[in-house]
């Protein structure tokens, strides 16, 4: 039963991905506004659109293996598709729209709430908390990372409350890391050069996801 809800999880993810890549194409058209600036949005390279799917697929599907058909799952699936949507995005045009950080809050915040007031308390303090050290860490090392990344480190706070939020940083300051040094180590990538953060902080939420 597990490795067929896998299976179909997987096909389901990769839907999934298609049409983020639908979604994540369309948001960063319509924030271009004018034709003439909407012809300047470079076309997501195909590694990124098939790299989303994937990413999308093996998320689902580790998703169903870890919760199963329970009510955490349509939560944890619609955390990961606003985490790889928010990814997509800023690996295209090094951009974190304010506009899918709202949508991801309201959903957050009414998520807590519901569970009630002392989850609601703790996503608050997660949040303020999370946003708080990256937004430091953004005043420290200037040019290091943008405002979209600190106020993605927010809403990780606020999906995940106090203390797992913390988890998720960590995480995704891991993966960083690692990818990181490993580009720099294959020469692809310079020690001044700039790479898009919130891939690695949404990768971050998504592996607390599978790992609480």
């Amino acid at each position: 039963m597990i490795l067929v809800g896998a299976l179909a999880a997987l096909g389901a993810g990769w839907l999934c991905g298609m049409g983020l890549n639908c979604l994540a194409a369309w948001l960063v058209a319509r924030r271009a506004g004018s034709p003439a600036e909407a012809t300047a949005v470079p076309e997501p390279k195909r590694w990124r659109r098939l790299g989303l799917q994937i990413a999308c697929a093996l998320a689902m599907a580790g998703l169903w293996v870890r919760h199963g058909p329970t009510p955490v799952l349509a939560s944890a699936v619609l955390a990961a598709l606003l985490l790889l949507l928010i990814a997509a995005i800023d690996l295209d045009v090094r951009l974190v729209l304010n506009e899918v950080l709202l949508v991801g809050a309201g959903l957050a915040l009414l998520h807590a709430a519901a569970a009630g007031w002392s989850r609601l308390a703790l996503a608050l303090i997660g949040g303020g908390l999370a946003l708080g050290l990256f937004l430091l860490l953004a005043l420290l090392q200037r040019g290091a990372m943008g405002a979209g990344d600190v106020k993605l480190a927010g809403l990780l706070g606020l999906m995940f409350g106090y203390p797992a939020a913390l988890q998720a940083l960590l995480l995704g300051v891991i993966v960083g890391g690692v990818v990181a040094a490993a580009l720099l180590l294959t020469r692809r990538l310079g020690r001044k050069a700039l790479i898009p953060y919130a891939p690695f902080l949404s990768a971050g939420g998504i592996l607390t996801l599978l790992l609480n």
